[in-house]
């Protein structure tokens, strides 16, 4: 790319030669950001270890620099204690190809909790045990091409929501799910804090949150989830009002709104709903939501519009009911008719959770399947694979 530059500036520079015929003094120099840009950490300045050169690893360096800053502005401020910096670091693993050289003997643990590269394939978390956060560089690549390029460093901050967890102190009622979610929580204050302006080295456009709430349809707690299990994460609505709780309000309401009260959608299923995966008839869906949402509206529309609410007439909608297999207004198979004719996958054993890590513990990262992540007991995949990780511990 910069030999293409300067092939561009010299030709440039020389025809301004001929054409003037007054110099033949040719000035190469290199673009500078515009205020207001976000800048590049160096590695010295930010360590990693076993960090590539790629953008990847440049961009979870930028974003981990920007959330040391923004802690050290906020927990002083939020938890009246010091912000302590990880004193274990920061770890960068590609488990597409691990290179044990690049890790000291501890690997990416510490003295007292060792701890195996590959141990982290397919996942991100925080060792409350060494005070570190390690993930895998492989994964952020691939979250970053399908959901966006910011779900990677909303990744690095809920891993870090995690590290202040340890300073302040976990939930004392031992919840899974209560941790995870004020994690999640923390994610959306510094992205909102990034979306003013105020990181130096990141940067977030609005819309790009839709990436990341996709990225939690796909990293939530399967359906049917126990909320109590000590692996739990939260269902997908768990996760994104609690990210965009944060967002709205601030490290305040991460401290102050999730205590032992606070309410969860996700619920385990009863004999009749694994019978069903917990789908219900479809004319059930339609009563039920003829019963709410008109009572939802009532109320916020005049709050929300500044006028009365008009519930739509009543009526059975005539239009025909779209099936799996069925095509679009424009003739193609739909997305879910596809993936529902190809494969299907197991549900693996669960694991011992000893970190705190992004994702839904009780599962790999890198499924074949990217129609759900994680799969359930019978989640369509595509037909071309990649390499299946067995279940370890995250």
């Amino acid at each position: 790319m910069r030999q293409q530059f300067l092939r561009r500036t010299l030709l440039a520079a020389t025809v301004g030669v001929l054409l003037a015929g007054c110099s033949s003094t040719v000035v190469v120099g290199r673009a500078s950001p515009g205020e207001g840009e976000p800048v590049d950490v160096s590695a010295e300045a930010f360590p990693i270890t076993g960090v590539s050169d790629t953008p990847i690893d440049q961009f979870a360096r930028n974003a981990l620099t920007d959330l040391n800053t923004f802690w050290g502005e906020a927990y002083p401020h939020f938890y009246d204690g010091k912000f302590q910096p990880l004193r274990g670091g920061y770890f960068s693993v590609d488990s597409d190809n691990i290179d044990d050289k690049a890790y000291p003997d501890t690997g990416i643990g510490c003295g007292g909790a060792p701890k195996s590269p590959d141990s982290v394939s397919g996942n991100a978390f925080y060792d409350p045990a060494c005070d570190l956060i390690a993930y895998d560089r492989s994964l952020l690549e691939e979250l970053s091409t399908d959901y966006g390029r910011f779900l990677v460093p909303v990744v690095m901050a809920h891993e870090f929501g995690h590290a202040m967890q340890k300073r302040f102190g976990y939930a004392a009622s031992g919840r899974s799910i209560q941790d995870e979610t004020q994690a999640d929580c923390f994610a959306g204050a510094w992205s909102r804090w990034v979306a003013d302006g105020k990181a130096e080295h990141t940067s977030l456009r609005t819309p790009e949150l839709d990436g990341v709430v996709r990225g939690f349809l796909l990293l939530r707690d399967d359906v049917g989830s126990d909320p109590e299990d000590a692996q739990a994460h939260g269902s997908f609505f768990d996760r994104v009002s609690a990210f965009y709780e944060g967002f709205d309000g601030g490290v305040a309401s991460c401290r102050d709104d999730f205590g032992a009260d606070r309410l969860f959608t996700a619920a385990p299923f009863s004999a009749s709903d694994a019978a069903d995966q917990g789908n219900a008839p479809y004319d059930d869906i339609v009563g039920w939501i003829r019963q709410t949402l008109p009572d939802f509206w009532d109320s916020a529309f005049s709050e929300a519009f500044d006028r009365d609410f008009q519930a739509p007439r009543s009526g059975r909608s005539t239009a025909p009911r779209r099936t799996a297999g069925t095509t679009t207004s424009a003739g193609r198979i739909s997305a879910t008719a596809r993936r529902t004719r190809r494969c299907t996958t197991t549900r693996p054993t669960s694991p011992t959770r000893r970190t705190r890590s992004w994702a839904t513990s009780r599962w790999p990262r890198r499924w074949p399947c990217r129609t759900r992540w994680p799969p359930g007991p019978r989640a369509a995949c595509p037909s071309t694979t990649r390499r299946r990780p067995a279940p370890r511990s995250a």
